[in-house]
């Protein structure tokens, strides 16, 4: 018998798993901590992604639903993190995904989130590897961990 996810949250993660799974294998592929200058790439793509939904911690929409979003932000730290490393953050002429003070589509921005959120779960894990390279604070995140789920 197939036992059917019965929460979105069950349901979205059972739906997005292969997906996942293959970005976790293709970030490894990359040996992304195998050096300070891999490690810089991979912090490099990670502050375009965080860039692209920095205006979404701002969102009226979503701070409806999440009172405590605009702390989860963490596209300065990830700058941080390669100040840290002496390295030249990336290239941002590109127009970010999400401006400021623009409506946001819901279901739209809730799925960036839910991938942001699981970066954050997922640097967890990064952290340790990351550490193996000399940082004393490696992907720094929130400090009171991935969003709950909305009321």
């Amino acid at each position: 018998m197939i036992q059917v996810e019965t929460s979105r949250a069950k349901r979205l993660k059972s739906a997005s798993h292969g997906v996942h799974e293959g970005l976790d294998k293709a970030i490894m592929a990359a040996k992304p901590f195998s050096s300070r200058e891999t490690y810089a790439v991979f912090l490099r793509i990670q502050q375009m992604f965080h860039r692209d939904i920095a205006a979404l911690y701002a969102a009226p929409e979503l701070a409806a639903l999440f009172p405590d979003l605009s702390g989860r932000r963490r596209y300065e730290q990830v700058k941080a993190d390669l100040a840290d490393l002496g390295a030249a953050p990336a290239d941002e002429t590109p127009v970010p995904r999400f401006v400021a003070g623009a409506s946001v589509d819901l279901p739209t921005a809730l799925g960036w989130l839910y991938v942001a959120e699981g970066s954050n779960l997922g640097a967890a894990f990064l952290s340790k590897a990351a550490a193996a390279l000399g940082r004393d604070a490696p992907l720094r995140g929130p400090p009171h961990g991935p969003a709950p789920a909305p009321p």
